[in-house]
Order: structure tokens, then C-alpha cells, then sequence
């Protein structure tokens, strides 16, 4: 079942879920749910996606997020990487030009490609097949993405998640290999 982290916390405080990985960006703080365990299981950067032959795409190393000011943008304004995008953007002085309200990274990612705009992408998001994007680093600001594993606190250590904390924790580490590996 798919769910916001913000709905995949109620969900589990209420008993709805047992389990649910929840993404958090330090830069978009949230409340804390009470009665809920949560357990850091991955993090990884965020970079700013945009089509190959793109004049900002060029290996000359993090480019200023201004640079992108009055270029086309993709994202969801109402979940918490969109509010990243727009959080970032006003720190670096501008507002960005959203010309598609839109969440799917696979979709962003084809849009991207297709230079419909550029787009803020976690570094472990997987690449739309036969739609390359170049995710381009940030000058100045570091922004990252937290995957935590979220349960209630009292059913932390009941059989099923004592099962589910180590696979978790092992599809985490296959993860990281694997982004190590597209990048070499």
C-alpha cells in the first residue's frame, strides 16, 4: 500500500499499517508522532534533474540553484520534496516557474528528459528507462532524504517487525551497492 509519510504515520500510529518507510528532508522539518519508533534505514542526496545536452548539465562540478531561476520546473507542490524545491528556491531568491504539478518521479523523469523543465530527484531514485536525465549537484546547499521505517513504539519488538527490521535493513544496504555501481 502506497502512502505520504505523513498519512503512513497516522496509519501505523492508528494500527491500520504495522509498518510503512516514510521519507523525511531535514530541510522540511515536521512534527514528531507520538507513540511511534522510527529507525533510520537510508539517506541519500538530492540533486536537480535535468535533460542531457542541458547548457547547465556540463561537468563543471555544483551549479548555483539561482541558475535555474526562470527555467520551467516539475514538482508537487503539496508533498514534502516539492516543498524542498520551493524551500530551496526562495533561498536562493527566486520562485520557480511550476509548469506541472506532478509527483511520479518515473513521469517527472520522462518529462525531464524531454525538456519540459528540470526537477529535484533523491540520488536512489531509479532512472526512467529510454528517459536519461543528468542529476546535477548543488552549489551551497546539501539537501538530503531520509528513509525511516516507521512503527508503533509498543510494537517494535513483536515478531513480525523483529522480522521486518533486518530485511529492511539488508534491502537498504543492496540499495546503496547498487547506486555505488551505477556510478562507477
Amino acid at each position: 500500500m502506497g502512502a505520504g509519510a505523513v498519512e503512513g504515520r497516522g496509519s501505523v500510529r492508528l494500527g491500520r499499517l504495522d509498518a510503512v518507510l516514510a521519507a523525511g528532508y531535514p530541510q522540511v522539518p515536521e512534527a514528531r508522532v507520538p507513540g511511534l519508533y522510527e529507525e533510520a534505514v537510508i539517506s541519500d542526496r538530492i540533486r536537480l534533474a535535468v535533460p542531457p545536452g542541458h547548457p547547465l548539465a556540463g561537468g563543471e562540478g555544483p551549479r548555483d540553484l539561482a541558475e535555474f531561476a526562470g527555467r520551467p520546473w516539475l514538482l508537487d507542490r503539496a508533498s514534502r520534496l516539492g516543498r524542498l524545491a520551493l524551500h530551496l528556491c526562495a533561498d536562493a531568491g527566486f520562485v520557480p516557474d511550476v509548469v506541472s504539478d506532478i509527483g511520479d518521479m518515473q513521469a517527472v523523469f520522462g518529462l525531464v528528459s524531454l525538456g519540459w523543465g528540470v526537477a529535484l530527484a533523491p540520488d536512489l531514485a531509479p532512472d526512467r528507462p529510454g528517459h536519461p536525465v543528468v542529476r546535477v549537484p548543488l552549489k551551497g546547499v546539501d539537501p538530503v532524504r531520509r528513509i525511516t521505517l516507521v512503527v508503533r513504539e509498543g510494537a517494535r519488538n513483536s515478531p513480525p517487525v523483529a522480522a521486518l527490521l533486518p530485511a529492511v535493513r539488508e534491502a537498504a544496504d543492496e540499495l546503496r551497492r547498487s547506486a555505488r555501481d551505477r556510478r562507477a
